[in-house]
């Protein structure tokens, strides 16, 4: 028998599938996609095991300034999406649990590797393969207080020399930095002490991607050096700093 409520229920169930389907087309048509062929890029044999670590570094580095694994709070264990709109070039940040990145993002890293004369190959998710290098990937710690971080010198320190028009910084980006070079910059915009030592993890801490190898100490010639990432890794820090979800800190 006909049920006139059922089939009126039915159709407003329908019609409002619609429209939450056409509010995500509109969004996803707003924001900037990743750009997973360019992360994983380089589908090449590796003729040498560091060549295909290297490589497995390098998709894991791209990826980085997309996603960050959060490691505590109410959302630890859960990833932030770090996406960019079209018109504003805004970022635009979103948390999703790993199995649901992993069904949106399943898109494959190969591996083809020459081991002993035989050709080897092996292929991971992406976010799998990302998980699974805690010494690369991104990690993302929530900051007990707003106003230090927007109080430390680091902010200072990321303004002054990313904003630099007339190329008259001398910081590297992308590049190993004399570590006396640094701790000299960084004390001219500090208003109280800060050890060497202070400096270091206060970059390790904003910048993770300057913290070397457990057990590691770069040095060229016997000079301390310090890697600062490039200036588009940066830059996302700073605008993440200065953003409403500064509680979120890489």
């Amino acid at each position: 028998m006909y049920n006139a409520s059922n089939a009126s229920n039915m159709e407003s169930h329908q019609n409002h599938q619609i429209i939450l389907n056409n509010q995500n087309l509109q969004r996803q048509l707003e924001i900037v996609p990743i750009d997973f062929d360019f992360i994983i890029s380089n589908p090449k044999v590796f003729k040498t095991v560091n060549l295909m670590r290297e490589y497995g570094a390098n998709v894991i580095d791209r990826l980085n300034t997309h996603i960050g694994l959060i490691m505590a709070g109410k959302d630890t264990g859960k990833i932030e999406v770090t996406l960019k709109k079209k018109e504003t070039n805004e970022p635009f940040f979103n948390i999703i649990t790993v199995a649901k990145a992993k069904q949106i993002y399943n898109r494959n890293v190969h591996f083809r590797w020459i081991s002993e004369g035989k050709l080897s190959r092996k292929k991971m998710n992406i976010i799998d393969f990302w998980i699974l290098s805690p010494n690369y990937r991104r990690e993302i710690y929530p900051c007990s207080s707003q106003t230090e971080i927007r109080q430390s010198p680091i902010v200072s320190w990321l303004e002054t020399h990313i904003d630099d028009p007339f190329g008259l910084s001398i910081i590297r980006f992308g590049q190993l930095n004399e570590r006396k070079v640094i701790y000299e910059t960084f004390r001219l915009n500090a208003t109280e002490e800060w050890s060497e030592k202070r400096i270091s993890e206060c970059f390790y801490h904003f910048l993770p991607k300057s913290r070397p190898r457990k057990g590691h100490r770069c040095r060229i010639r016997g000079v301390g050096m310090i890697y600062i990432p490039n200036k588009e890794y940066c830059e996302q820090i700073l605008v993440q700093i200065q953003s409403h979800n500064i509680n979120l800190i890489f």
